[in-house]
């Protein structure tokens, strides 16, 4: 379980999402409680606040969350994990109930969601969903955050797979770093990052354009995977942002 330590940890953990949505750049799914709660579908900015469906200003208040077995840090190749993860159920989401939180921000990565291209993992997203499930029973709004750091975990923390660097770079044209993650700046500014950033943003060999169609159909998928959550389970609002970039 997440170790949550105390009212002062949890604290400094508070995330108000009204000062930090404007900056966070995301490509997310927002997953809304149930219906007598907070509905996420209806969230929207006016007037550069957050708002509800009647015009309401809402503070959404949590924490962030950084699962196992959806924070992809491991390897099948013998590498040690870069970190290891705490699981999150149950308990964690009553305390954080209790503590009076509405918001888990769940980061999730591409790696584990398409780690082959074309090929989408369900027990990846069964493993979203668990989370997804528990926190809707204790009227928790869940931010499903499509996270990177340092582009993918082969060459930094998290983020895109390995099939995405091989068609940037080559299959030979980066390193395969492993953990424990020690040097996770570094590796922000590593040479083989800021290509696979570069090559990104420009199009490289038509790889901007094949990765937005993958993109379009791990939305849809998305979609349709927690479309069986709307009416009296939680629903899903499909939000286009990207998660922090690099600079080109």
């Amino acid at each position: 379980s997440v170790p949550w330590k105390d009212s002062a940890y949890m604290t400094r953990r508070l995330l108000d999402w009204r000062r930090a949505l404007p900056w966070t750049l995301l490509l997310s799914v927002v997953v809304i409680a149930p219906a007598d709660a907070l509905d996420g579908r209806g969230l929207r900015i006016v007037n550069g606040r957050l708002a509800d469906g009647s015009g309401r200003e809402v503070t959404l208040r949590g924490v962030n969350a950084r699962a196992q077995g959806i924070f992809d840090v491991t390897f099948s190749d013998g590498r040690l994990p870069l970190e290891d993860m705490p699981t999150f159920d149950g308990g964690d989401a009553a305390r954080m109930q209790a503590f009076g939180f509405n918001l888990l921000r769940l980061p999730i990565n591409w790696s584990g969601v398409e780690p082959t291209q074309g090929s989408y993992d369900k027990g990846y997203l069964d493993r979203i969903a668990a989370v997804v499930k528990v926190c809707k029973k204790h009227d928790i709004v869940v931010l499903l955050d499509f996270h990177q750091d340092a582009f993918s975990k082969e060459i930094g923390q998290d983020g895109a797979p390995r099939w995405v660097l091989d068609l940037l770079l080559g299959p030979t044209g980066y390193p395969y770093e492993g953990g424990p993650l020690t040097d996770l700046t570094a590796r922000r500014f590593a040479p083989s990052t800021q290509a696979a950033f570069r090559g990104l943003f420009a199009n490289q060999a038509g790889v901007q354009d094949a990765l937005l169609e993958d993109f379009a159909g791990l939305l849809g998928l998305l979609f349709g995977f927690f479309e069986g959550f709307r009416g009296e389970e939680p629903g899903a609002d499909e939000r286009r942002r990207v998660e922090r970039p690099a600079p080109g």
